[in-house]
């Protein structure tokens, strides 16, 4: 893709403090954005009380064991070290973050049974990249019609270039093809140093966020409610007062609309909630007791059916197989049992290499349909623009404040951003020295 790589150190977002005494937050939720948040202020004194409604913390970052294999099944890459403060936290903790190497040397088979290079499907996405700005869109998969149809291909080679395009976009985007919009991938901003994966998973960062935290779990909240005195925050346990509540749920909760916020959020940003969407990236990992592969799969089949299956071997201590999927193909398929995905899944083994082996182990991801997550992360539909993530970020009555991937313009979809959004929520509470390795000086 034709983006802006960003080399330069990052830096809070500047925001305006709040007019209120800080005195007790609450903070909705233990995944990245709202533990920061949390260890931050009670780093400087301020007393914090995270609720949780999973049963665990981390959030759509989630290490978990899949037979003997240690397996992000949720955020697991870090994309890009310059400029990036997870990167930075991460090395001061003495994390090791290596290269990730999962699809090198790739195979590649059609659905017919014929090998291919993967650099028949580089040269067709790079060529769309170089080319899309004279595109009109909206959306991407109207911008490959019009890409296509100016090429003068036909038949096959217009399937081709049709799938490489609008595949890589629904497993990175991960929205479906025809609802994600074109001009809203340019204002991602791209960090230098390439994807890397943390040495034992993100659960190390989690764990170490949480340490020392007051973090209450199972307790979905229902209704937040605020006045010029405070908030009351209510949740499976009753409800508690503060100064200032941080807000962290996915945007999927917030469209879910299953918190009652009284006496109401701004029109403006209840209409930027409607106009994101968010995205399906789902993973199906599978473990063996030898590795039996050479390389990474890439399928290449009609409708996007379980398109790249990464060799995680190296990152996970075990033999395992991370099949990604997203966009229309995760939508349609999310009424499927575990069995039939992994059984959908080995199918597609079968098809690239011949082969398909007894897992030891298996799990399958649903992001999309956990109340809890509505999804994997956010993206810019069609009928959104950037500017609908810095509204998300407003706070509300300098009471009700929000955090999140989805909040953070040019880094959303990210852990970097999620982490970025916690320290702006942070600051605009008073704090200034976050008291966290490698957030010093920012």
């Amino acid at each position: 893709m034709l983006f802006l790589i960003a080399c330069a150190d990052w830096e809070v977002p500047e925001v305006d403090p709040v007019e209120v005494p800080v005195e007790g937050v609450v903070v909705v939720g233990a995944g990245i954005s709202g533990l920061t948040t949390a260890k931050a202020l009670q780093n400087n004194g301020v007393d914090v009380v995270v609720l949780e409604a999973r049963d665990r913390i981390g959030g759509r970052t989630w290490t978990t064991d899949v037979g003997d294999a240690r397996v992000d099944v949720g955020g697991a890459w870090v994309h890009g070290t310059r400029g990036s403060v997870t990167a930075d936290v991460l090395k001061e903790l003495d994390i090791d973050i290596p290269h990730d190497d999962s699809w090198s040397n790739p195979v590649v088979v059609r659905e017919d049974g014929a090998p291919i290079s993967v650099w028949d499907l580089v040269e067709y996405t790079d060529r769309f990249w170089r080319d899309c700005e004279d595109l009109a869109g909206p959306s991407v998969s109207e911008a490959v019609d019009q890409w296509i149809e100016a090429e003068g291909w036909t038949g096959d080679e217009a399937w081709l270039a049709r799938w490489a395009v609008e595949t890589e976009n629904e497993n990175d985007t991960a929205g479906p093809a025809e609802l994600i919009d074109l001009r809203g991938l340019f204002e991602w901003d791209v960090l230098g140093g390439g994807d890397r994966v943390p040495e034992g998973g993100y659960g190390v960062l989690i764990d170490y966020l949480a340490e020392g935290l007051d973090v209450r779990l199972e307790e979905p909240v229902t209704a937040i409610r605020w006045d010029d005195e405070g908030v009351e925050v209510t949740s499976a346990s009753g409800s508690i007062e503060a100064s200032a509540v941080v807000v962290t749920v996915p945007l999927g909760v917030l469209k879910s609309g299953t918190i009652d916020f009284s006496p109401g959020l701004p029109e403006e940003k209840l209409a930027a909630i409607e106009r994101l969407d968010m995205a399906n990236l789902e993973k199906v990992v599978l473990t063996y007791d030898e590795q039996w592969w050479s390389g990474s799969a890439i399928y290449v089949a009609e409708g996007g059916r379980f398109p790249y299956c990464a060799d995680f071997t190296e990152h996970a201590g075990a033999p395992t197989l991370v099949c990604l999927y997203g966009g229309g193909f995760a939508r349609e398929v999310q009424t499927d049992s575990d069995e039939e995905l992994v059984a959908g899944v080995r199918a597609v083994l079968l098809e690239v290499y011949g082969s398909d082996p007894e897992p030891a182990a298996t799990h399958v991801t649903h992001w999309t349909t956990d109340p809890f997550a509505g999804g994997s992360y956010s993206y810019i539909a069609v009928g959104a623009t950037h500017d609908d993530l810095g509204i998300l970020a407003e706070p509300v009555d300098d009471r009700v404040l929000f955090a999140g991937e989805h909040t953070v313009e040019g880094q959303w979809q990210s852990v970097h951003g999620a982490m970025l959004s916690g320290l702006r929520e942070a600051r605009r509470l008073g704090v200034e020295d976050f008291g966290i390795p490698g957030t010093e000086g920012h």
